[in-house]
């Protein structure tokens, strides 16, 4: 989470609001999608994940950095419940 002076509110940073635009679109299930207990995300083929979808989110289409952001907030998110 990123603190904004300006409005006082706690704002999810970039790097969760992007992810969960990206896991929660329905046309890209057939890549990706949400778990069966809505709670985990799925990638059903990895070798399109990085190149098909990454760049239209974020600067890169590395999907090990995607993997290892996704771990930090996850480990901080646990730490927090």
């Amino acid at each position: 989470m990123v603190f904004s002076v300006e409005s006082q509110k706690t704002v999810p940073a970039p790097f969760l609001t992007k992810a969960y635009q990206l896991v929660d679109d329905p046309r890209i299930d057939h890549i990706g999608s949400w778990g069966e207990d809505e709670t985990t995300f799925v990638v059903w083929r990895p070798p399109e994940f990085p190149g098909d979808l990454l760049p239209n989110y974020f600067k890169h289409n590395n999907f090990s950095s995607f993997v290892r952001a996704s771990s930090m907030i996850y480990a901080k998110a646990k730490y927090f419940l």
